[in-house]
């Protein structure tokens, strides 16, 4: 039986409830209820029984509890042990990012990993490519969560596609015309767009055209674009993380041809990181 069932199965028993434990250790209410299912195989017997007013532990699920938390316990002693060598006791982690991971990504992260290692303090710098490559090579930041242009010649540790999506005004008569945005009928729209410097991947999806050198509006900030589009002035393209949460204004359409960014983890020279930000790195390779 692995750590992380255990786990899950302890929050299970303090909250009685699939879809709190899913929030609290940043699970899907489907993963959680995979995760008991499993568990439930191996042991070849019930563990938790669900009711209408919640999730009632098994007479056998409670016998297996302390011995759960016991093995939690002694792993938490292992780390503690493995922090005190490694230097993880104290220290600081200097993160890059863009404000769209560290809106949607970061906080469930950072909580989950502080909850083990309560002792390290980070600091979150954000921005747009350019800004966060300068303080990667300024050693501002000790790593960043991002994606990285071709030019790049450091470390990178892919973790997600993340879809490029065209951004419209709600109601939009393109929208009701169309299931894609072909990207050759931006040359007949107010195109509002990223600065440059700011996001490489908008600028090579659309690399073979000449739109983005005639938008009509460029902005660092996304929120800004998203407002601008919102309020009719406009189109956009942005990448589906970004937009996450901000679509009460806009209409959403898929590119053609596709296009995406890789998110993922930049460094100069990963064999330079410190054991806090490698550890740190490791931890939060499984939340992707």
């Amino acid at each position: 039986m692995e750590l992380r069932e255990c786990e899950v199965f302890i929050d299970l028993s303090e909250t009685r409830n699939i879809s709190k434990t899913a929030e609290r250790l940043g699970y899907s209410q489907p993963g959680v209820s995979h995760i008991l299912k499993t568990m439930e195989e191996e042991c070849g017997f019930i563990l938790a029984i669900r009711q209408k007013y919640g999730l009632t532990l098994t007479p056998m699920g409670q016998q297996l509890l302390p011995a759960m938390k016991g093995l939690l316990e002694r792993r938490e002693n292992l780390n503690e042990t493995i922090s005190a060598i490694n230097g993880l006791e104290e220290g600081q982690i200097s993160i890059g990012t863009y404000s769209s991971v560290s809106i949607h990504l970061l906080p469930n992260i950072l909580k989950q990993f502080s909850r083990l290692h309560p002792t390290i303090q980070f600091s979150i710098r954000e921005g747009g490519v350019d800004s966060i490559l300068n303080d990667l090579k300024e050693h501002n930041v000790d790593f960043a969560f991002m994606s990285v242009p071709d030019s790049f010649k450091g470390d990178f540790i892919p973790l997600m596609d993340d879809p490029l999506v065209a951004i419209f005004p709600k109601g939009s008569d393109y929208v009701k015309k169309h299931k894609k945005l072909l990207v050759t009928d931006l040359k007949d729209m107010n195109l509002i767009i990223s600065a440059a410097g700011n996001d490489y991947d908008i600028n090579k999806a659309l690399r073979d055209t000449d739109i983005a050198n005639s938008a009509s509006f460029s902005f660092f900030d996304d929120r800004s674009i998203i407002s601008m589009v919102g309020s009719g002035l406009g189109v956009s393209i942005l990448s589906e993380l970004i937009i996450r949460g901000e679509i009460k204004n806009l209409d959403i359409l898929p590119l053609y041809p596709p296009a995406k960014r890789v998110l993922g983890i930049a460094c100069l020279d990963a064999s330079l990181l410190s054991p806090a930000s490698r550890t740190f790195i490791d931890f939060a390779k499984n939340f992707f």
